[in-house]
């Protein structure tokens, strides 16, 4: 009876349910689901909430169910240099046998987000026996690893404004174009920047036409135009 009390704002069928739907444990067998769930923790955890920073030691791989997560580093300064979103279903942690490393680097919620903590115990017993999931966690990292290095060089080499045209470029909505939610703080957040610059930036877009500005929302009107100041590479 004690596996059928409610965890954090997750019962145990609802925790089953969410592992099914990660890429990374599709295929398993309910029984194999239910082992998983035993050995894991879940959290239910607020928006704009740290949860991980480079002070935790151990091993343990995360599984974000719902929600989306954001990886930074702090300059010595203490300004953050956004590193990757992630929405969910995926995963991601510190596990050194997988090659997945976290290390240096601090983990916040987005938005109201479920996460469970498999150990790396737990996993290597899975892995041991189902050979499949250690090969799509290292296609998964494979895959990550090329969008890091994409993100470090872009933060490396581009100016504000490359950055946060290519920025704006992959949070626009396809259908209309609109990137919502999102203050000016947070803009220079994930484009590596001050607010300051990106209203700087935001102005001279909409004075030539590329954007219409709204209170917490930005509206593309002239893709290719955004598309010509960002980089080549990674607009699209």
């Amino acid at each position: 009876m004690g596996e059928e009390k409610r965890r954090p704002g997750i019962t145990r069928a609802e925790a089953l349910q969410l592992l099914e739907g990660v890429p990374l444990f599709r295929g398993l067998a309910a029984n194999e689901l239910f082992e998983l769930f035993r050995e894991v923790k879940h959290r239910e955890i607020p928006a704009r909430t740290l949860f991980h920073d480079p002070s935790d030691v151990g091993e343990a791989l995360y599984v974000l169910k719902k929600g989306s997560v954001r990886l930074y580093r702090l300059t010595r300064s203490g300004q953050k240099i956004p590193l990757m979103d992630l929405m969910s279903p995926t995963v991601f942690g510190s596990m050194g046998a997988f090659g997945q490393r976290i290390d240096g680097e601090f983990a916040e919620t987005v938005e109201k987000s479920v996460l469970c903590t498999v150990s790396k115990g737990a996993l290597e017993r899975l892995i041991q026996r189902r050979p499949d999931v250690a090969l799509r966690l290292l296609d998964l990292l494979g895959r990550r690893l090329s969008t890091l290095e994409g993100r470090l060089e872009e933060m490396a080499a581009f100016t504000a404004e490359q950055r946060l045209a290519t920025v704006m470029l992959r949070l626009a909505d396809d259908a209309n174009g609109i990137v919502s939610g999102l203050t000016q703080d947070e803009l220079a957040e994930v484009s590596g920047t001050v607010r300051q610059t990106v209203a700087r930036i935001l102005g001279c877009w909409r004075d030539s036409g590329i954007v219409s500005v709204k209170r917490r929302s930005v509206r593309i009107l002239c893709r290719s135009a955004l598309a010509e100041l960002a980089s080549p590479t990674l607009a699209g």
